[in-house]
């Protein structure tokens, strides 16, 4: 477990133990949010009956609850993933079924529990998780290594540093940003660019940025794979300053 991952710990273990959802504890209180990601999902990692997921970080509330409620419909063999009190919070509050599995720890420490549940996934989901990690790409090559042919990894709400960059030094960008924090668009730093952004703004994830996202592609396009950035629809909450990445192994 690096520094980053570390500090994530404690933070998620604090709510945990006081929150009922997960999700509206970190900026996405929007009604019915869980489902509106859900159905992205679904539609980006192209989600079929019968396949198995994989859930890294999983966290608790409308997300995890979306795809718990579905996967008996969709047949779906589902491992989460994510440290203990939270899972715990799920074996607490949530009626045991056969097709659900769960795995407490930091991904990928525990990579060889996950592989005891299965050894391949059609799927794997990390929504909202790689920004935790001192160490997005050894998280990636980890992840990868566990998908079955055809199988996909979705890596899904990146703040990528560069995108918010670019976002923020436009004029739309700082007018979006003085309302959503309620205050007047004079009282925000002006960035001639997204590269004046990075040198003048404090940026809690720096590690999620352009040349992670172009390593993606370069690496793994050059095994065979194919690999794609992908926008956020205007319904998720942080849509303008993150984005997705699927990765997908070849048959």
């Amino acid at each position: 477990m690096d520094n980053r991952q570390k500090i994530a710990v404690e933070q998620y273990t604090n709510l945990a133990n006081s929150t009922s959802d997960l999700a509206n504890c970190v900026g996405r209180e929007i009604d019915g949010v869980g489902k509106i990601i859900w159905d992205d999902i679904k539609l980006k990692a192209n989600i079929q009956a019968g396949e198995t997921i994989l859930d890294l970080g999983c966290g608790f509330g409308e997300v995890s609850l979306s795809i718990y409620n579905e996967s008996t419909d969709l047949d779906l063999s589902v491992v989460f993933v994510d440290i203990q009190p939270i899972t715990k919070k799920i074996l607490d509050n949530w009626k045991a079924k056969a097709n659900i599995s769960l795995v407490s720890g930091i991904f990928p420490d525990v990579i060889d529990e996950i592989e005891k549940e299965r050894r391949e996934y059609d799927v794997i989901v990390a929504y909202s998780v790689l920004h935790y990690t001192d160490q997005p790409k050894d998280f990636i090559e980890k992840a990868v290594s566990l998908l079955a042919p055809g199988g996909r990894l979705f890596l899904a709400d990146l703040p990528n540093i560069n995108k918010r960059g670019r976002f923020v030094s436009t004029l739309s960008g700082r007018s979006f940003e003085a309302n959503w924090k309620n205050i007047d668009i004079s009282e925000l730093p002006i960035y001639e660019t997204h590269i004046d952004f990075q040198k003048n703004s404090e940026v809690s994830t720096p590690q999620i940025n352009d040349d992670l996202i172009l390593w993606s592609l370069e690496c793994f396009r050059c095994l065979g794979f194919d690999v794609y950035v992908l926008p956020q629809t205007e319904s998720l909450p942080y849509c303008y300053t993150r984005e997705d990445l699927l990765i997908v192994r070849p048959y």
